[in-house]
């Protein structure tokens, strides 16, 4: 037998394996981002405690969310890179922190 054919062979085994391994690590993530949109969709868009604004200048849009009292302080929330305002949906939810804090979450635009 061939030694470089067994090579191939015992590489494309592998190969398969971990394709296999990759995709039954990914599977919970499918569950996690349905959870999260259905989050969204009932917590924050249609949440009338959030105030939504759009602040326009020229050709430039710049979403604003917020929720919360400022008893004790404003937090600001400007997500990271590849992210979105909904990034910080638990924090401008959770009403133990908007009960005396006023969260503003800024929506990056890109």
């Amino acid at each position: 037998m061939d030694f470089s054919f067994l090579m191939k062979r015992v590489m494309l085994w592998l190969c398969l394996l971990a394709g296999l391994c990759t995709l039954l690590a990914c599977s919970p993530m499918f569950s996690a981002i349905k959870q999260q949109q259905q989050f969204i969709q009932s917590d924050l868009l249609t949440n009338p405690d959030i105030e939504h604004y759009q602040l326009t200048a020229d050709n430039f849009t710049l979403n604003v969310h917020a929720n919360g009292r400022a008893e004790q302080a404003v937090m600001v929330w400007i997500h990271g890179t590849q992210g979105s305002w909904q990034d910080s949906a638990y924090l401008i939810t959770e009403a133990s922190l908007t009960s005396k804090i006023r969260v503003v979450s800024f929506d990056r635009p890109g």
